[in-house]
């Protein structure tokens, strides 16, 4: 009998100390018993409150809402209640609570109602001076010229009017939408990296520009700004871009243009080149045939069809070059050991290196793997380099080759003891019909750059720290 007494006083003196408001109401909404903490809330003295109902100091606006929901509390359809209302205090100020409301009944049946209050008018004016300034937000970048659009990393939460004339769809085709659906694959990796940069680093500085596939099927290049801003509580992106659509296709053709002029200004170089280097030997064929009929009328017939024979087989030689340097390749690609295809192309130039006194040393790191190529035009490169190593050393010399494996390339070095590179020709030296020679036809690099590069690679020529010239070919490994 004491524990229940003991018991029931705890209970009493832990309802009227509880830090929020706690009341006990008849069925009808009248006060029966309230805390300290209820009356702070509300303004009331205990005496003054167990002299009205709840409808007394609920606001008009809010009452309706509540007292359906306290029918069907009384009527039992529904177990408790919650909601956001609010009170009139006795002061006529008007404060926002939260309110949990549930039924019991004592020991003889008699059916109460138990309300917990909350004051939250602090954070609901909170809210509401943030919903007024995103109010005030909204109407501002409306209205601004510059499209402007809020998301959250994952969805649009917020698109302008300038914004949605940019795109030419209506604010239901936009709000909402996954960012996703908007970015083109081509930029969707870079713009899902820079957002993530920037919300590790905090730094938003960055103009991006990025590639749109709308849903209405219009494609654009978008240049953009974005600033972190709180929207609706939330932290969100702000982005003002502009439409650089015409922008990228104008410079799109440009770079078209400027190609095509490249074309046509190596077609004219080429063609130049060509008609100087075949009139030459023309000329000299005119010359002879002149003569050779002068002497005819005469009655003294100089041979020259020695030198004309030269002359014919020179203009021979200089078009089955270009012809090289032009026609596509037909030749089918195998896996070679370069290694062996040097070995063979040095005992191939070995008469000529003894003839110049050019001794020629080669080395190979072992082991070295096999790569995809044209073996006989691979050979007519290094034939060319050999050829111009031995002819850059008049009064002999060495010539090193190596070949060996620089990560994910097979690497090849020729370095000569010859007279090198002129500063004023480092340039030009790659040019069609370039040459330093009496008798060349300036087409011999260009050729083996050519067929260097249709293999994936790369030549690099540079003069040596001391003495002579260095001639670099790197090719992609073969798999």
């Amino acid at each position: 009998m004491l524990d229940g007494w003991v018991k029931q006083q705890a209970l009493i003196k832990a309802f009227k100390h509880a830090p929020i408001g706690k009341g006990i109401l008849d069925t009808d909404g009248t006060f029966l018993m309230v805390n300290a903490s209820y009356g702070r809330i509300t303004g009331y003295e205990e005496e003054e409150l167990l002299q009205l109902s709840f409808q007394d100091i609920t606001h008009e606006e809010d009452l309706e809402n509540d007292l359906s929901q306290w029918q069907q509390l009384i009527s039992e359809q529904i177990d408790y209640y919650e909601m956001e209302k609010r009170y009139i205090r006795k002061d006529g100020q008007i404060i926002w609570v939260f309110i949990s409301v549930s039924m019991f009944k004592d020991e003889e049946g008699q059916t109460f109602v138990i309300a917990q209050v909350q004051n939250i008018d602090r954070r609901k004016k909170a809210e509401d001076e943030l919903r007024l300034r995103e109010a005030r937000y909204r109407k501002l970048v409306d209205n601004i010229p510059d499209p402007m659009v809020v998301h959250d990393h994952e969805k649009f939460l917020y698109v302008n009017k300038a914004a949605l004339k940019a795109f030419e769809l209506p604010a239901e085709e936009v709000l909402g939408k996954q960012l996703k659906e908007f970015v083109h694959q081509e930029s969707a990796l870079m713009l899902q990296q820079k957002v993530e940069e920037a919300i590790r680093t905090g730094d938003t500085s960055e103009v991006l520009q990025v590639r749109l596939n709308l849903p209405n099927g219009k494609e654009m290049y978008i240049q953009s700004t974005a600033s972190f801003i709180q929207f609706e509580g939330e932290d969100a992106f702000e982005v003002v871009f502009r439409d650089v659509t015409e922008r990228v296709a104008y410079e799109s053709r440009s770079s078209d243009l400027l190609e095509q002029l490249e074309k046509m200004n190596l077609v004219g170089e080429l063609a130049a080149g060509i008609a100087h280097e075949i009139r030459n030997p023309l000329t000299i064929l005119k010359g002879f045939i002149q003569l050779m009929e002068l002497s005819e009328r005469e009655g003294d017939a100089p041979q020259y069809e020695g030198l004309i024979m030269s002359e014919i087989e020179r203009i021979n030689e200089m078009v089955h070059e270009f012809m090289d340097l032009a026609k596509p390749s037909d030749e089918e690609r195998e896996a070679v050991d370069l290694a062996e295809t040097l070995r063979q192309v040095i005992r191939l130039m070995a008469t000529q290196a003894r003839k110049s006194k050019v001794y020629i040393e080669f080395n190979q790191a072992s082991p070295l793997p096999e790569i995809a190529c044209e073996e006989n035009k691979m050979k007519q490169a290094f034939i060319n380099i050999l050829k111009n190593a031995i002819e850059a050393m008049p009064e002999g010399g060495e010539i090193t080759i190596r070949i060996e494996t620089v990560e994910d390339e097979l690497l090849i070095t020729f370095s000569d003891q010859g007279i090198g590179i002129p500063d004023e020709n480092h340039g030009v030296i790659l040019k069609p019909f370039f040459t330093t020679k009496a008798d060349g036809s300036g087409l011999g690099l260009m050729i083996t750059k050519n067929i260097v590069e249709n293999h994936g690679g790369k030549l690099d020529i540079q003069n040596n720290e001391s003495i002579g010239a260095t001639v670099k070919i790197s090719l992609p490994l073969y798999n």
